[in-house]
């Protein structure tokens, strides 16, 4: 009996200290594009974002959006048990340093909360934001951030809308010469 809550506790304690473990950030890639922009992040293990909410949020019916004085979403994101492996802490230090007019992304290890904040700047009129975690092709546990330009989708948008017309016009004329085909049969 004794022996058995012995090796009950010892279980525990390895389950608790496995769950403690730090996640790593063990890789990240900036893809630049001309529709996106996407900031991919892969993990040890599955990774925890929680998306905390700024004291300053405006917005209506319900929806707050953190808003700074110039206008830009301010979005901040806690990552918590995180840490960034040497690969990650060089790429974070070259993202924090990057000045760019569309958007801005900063990450700081938060050594008092135990975890790695990440901070989120853009302006909602010139981007687009998207946050999303995955699997990769090869099992690693991956988070993306999304960054969409309005204008380029809006320019790709209204060149299609003569494409789809166009398409439209086909299929309705296909389907009025099927029913008239029907028709012909019906006759004969």
């Amino acid at each position: 009996m004794k022996k058995s809550y012995i090796m009950l506790c010892a279980l525990i304690f390895v389950s608790m200290d496995a769950k403690m473990s730090p996640i790593k950030i063990t890789k990240a890639f900036h893809h630049k594009g001309t529709m996106s922009d996407k900031l991919v992040f892969y993990f040890s293990k599955r990774p925890i974002c929680n998306y905390m909410p700024s004291a300053q949020a405006t917005g209506t019916h319900g929806q707050e959006v953190p808003v700074n004085a110039n206008g830009q979403i301010e979005l901040e994101f806690f990552m918590p048990i995180t840490q960034a492996e040497k690969q990650a802490q060089k790429f974070f230090s070259q993202l924090n340093a990057t000045d760019n007019d569309l958007y801005r992304v900063a990450f700081e290890q938060d050594y008092a909360k135990g975890g790695l904040t990440c901070r989120v700047l853009f302006r909602p009129e010139e981007i687009g934001f998207h946050q999303e975690s995955f699997e990769a092709i090869n099992g690693q546990q991956a988070l993306a951030f999304s960054f969409l330009k309005r204008n380029a989708m809006k320019t790709i948008n209204d060149r299609m809308k003569p494409l789809r017309r166009s398409a439209q016009v086909k299929k309705k004329s296909t389907l009025q010469l099927i029913a008239a085909m029907g028709d012909v049969i019906q006759v004969l």
